[in-house]
This record gives C-alpha cells, sequence and structure tokens, in this order.
C-alpha cells in the first residue's frame, strides 16, 4: 500500500499524463505546473490538483515547497519539453529552439527544494544532445545534491503499453537505491490498440454517445461554450468533469 504522506508536485505538467499515472498509483498530487495555459482544465479535471500557469524559469523554491506538509515524502517529477532532442528537430535547425536550457531550470528547482525523489523522463536522443552534455550535467547535480540515481532507456511495451514507444526514464533518491520495475510484459503478452480500446462504442465524427459520458450530449453541454474564457464557466466546467469521474 502507497504511503499517503507521499505527496508529488508536477513540473512542466502538460495536461496531466504523468500526474494522473500518479494518481492512479495512490500518490497525492498537489499541483502541476506549465507555460500553457490550456493544460488548465484538462489539467485539474483528471488529476484534482492544482494548476499553476507559470514560465519554470520564473518559478522560485518557495512557490513548490508550500504545497508540501511537514511530513510529507516529497517528489518533484519533471518532463522538460522533448522537441529540442527529438529526432525531428535535430535534423533541423539546432540553434532556434532553446528550450532544452529548461533542464537546467529543473535541476535548479531539486537543488532549491530537495525532494526525497525526483522523476524525470523524456526522448533517448537527450543521451546524445550535442550542443551540451545536458542529461550528463543533470546527473551530476542530482550527484552532487546526495541522490542516488537511476535511468535507462525503457520500452513502452514491456509496461503494457500498447504503443511501440522508447522513453529515457530517471528516478533519483535520498532515501537510497531506486531503480525501476522489472518488465511485466514479454513480447508473447504485448498489447495492441485493439486490446486497450476494442471495447468502446463505435462511433462517428460528431456523433454523440448513449453510453459514454465523455461523449454524450451532456458533455458537450458543459464542456463546448462561446464563453470559454470565463472563468465560472470553466470552473463548471471542470467541477462536472471531476463529478463524472469520481462517479465512475
Amino acid at each position: 500500500m502507497i504511503n499517503k504522506n507521499i505527496s508529488a508536485v508536477d513540473l512542466f505538467c502538460g495536461i496531466g499524463g504523468l500526474s494522473y499515472g500518479f494518481k492512479k498509483a495512490g500518490i497525492k498530487v498537489k499541483a502541476g505546473i506549465d507555460f500553457d495555459d490550456s493544460c488548465k482544465y484538462a489539467f485539474e479535471a483528471n488529476c484534482n490538483a492544482t494548476f499553476i500557469h507559470q514560465d519554470i524559469s520564473k518559478v522560485e523554491a518557495e512557490d513548490i515547497k508550500k504545497f508540501y506538509d511537514k511530513d510529507d515524502i516529497k517528489v518533484l517529477v519533471g518532463c522538460a519539453p522533448c522537441q529540442p532532442f527529438s529526432t525531428y528537430t535535430l535534423k533541423g535547425d539546432k540553434q532556434k529552439d532553446q528550450r532544452w536550457q529548461l533542464l537546467y531550470e529543473f535541476a535548479r528547482l531539486i537543488k532549491e527544494t530537495q525532494p526525497e525523489i525526483v522523476s524525470m523522463e523524456n526522448v533517448p536522443n537527450l543521451l546524445n544532445f550535442k550542443k551540451e552534455h545536458v542529461f550528463e550535467n543533470f546527473v551530476k547535480e542530482l550527484e552532487k545534491n546526495g541522490y542516488f540515481v537511476w535511468h535507462k532507456i525503457v520500452y513502452s511495451p514491456d509496461y503494457g503499453i500498447p504503443q511501440k514507444r522508447k522513453r529515457l526514464v530517471l528516478l533519483a533518491s535520498k532515501k537510497g537505491e531506486i531503480k525501476l520495475i522489472e518488465p511485466t510484459h514479454s513480447i508473447e503478452e504485448y498489447l495492441t490498440v485493439k486490446d486497450a480500446i476494442g471495447h468502446l462504442e463505435k462511433i462517428d465524427s460528431g456523433e454523440t454517445s448513449q453510453i459514454n459520458w465523455l461523449y454524450s450530449d451532456e458533455f458537450k453541454k458543459h464542456t463546448t461554450s462561446d464563453s470559454a474564457n470565463n472563468t465560472n464557466k470553466l470552473n463548471g466546467r471542470i467541477d462536472y468533469v471531476k463529478n463524472k469521474i469520481l462517479e465512475n
């Protein structure tokens, strides 16, 4: 059973994919931070946590520390934008995209907040980034601050994900050795997209469902509005989705 005092803050949270995984694992996600404010609705509705619209380079340690309680095991996670390290970007103009520097901002916030657990993931090409030894420097900074660091390129189907994708995963801990669990699926057990979503009702584009509330007329009524920028309307939609998620 997960320790109830484990709390996480998610940097570069986006719409909350990583945070939702933490939530499903029983870890309390306190907040997510992202520069894209269009992520607020999905993040708060799915993760039941506070969304902070902020540039990571402007975030201070106290902005994060305030979300942790005194006795919490503090977890700080971050999936910095992967575009600077992607195969597509590396083929183009490397000078234009400076977001690779955000990994240093992540390291700064780790140093300033000193969480017990750190996790990050990115594309494997981060290991081969030629402009600067970003990942190597990131690991050195963690080790200098007393963390045990583990990292590996992980193949998603090995863990029951129906997607042929490799990701660089890093885990770090001040509490001793840490690493990802061993693969849960053999090649013969790999899941397909059909395995994952084949049971869903088939509807055409624009149709509504009589079975799945996420595609119902009622959901469209709460999530489609000309007043998308109206705070009250937005909060009403978030509350509707939260209640539906709790019901299901």
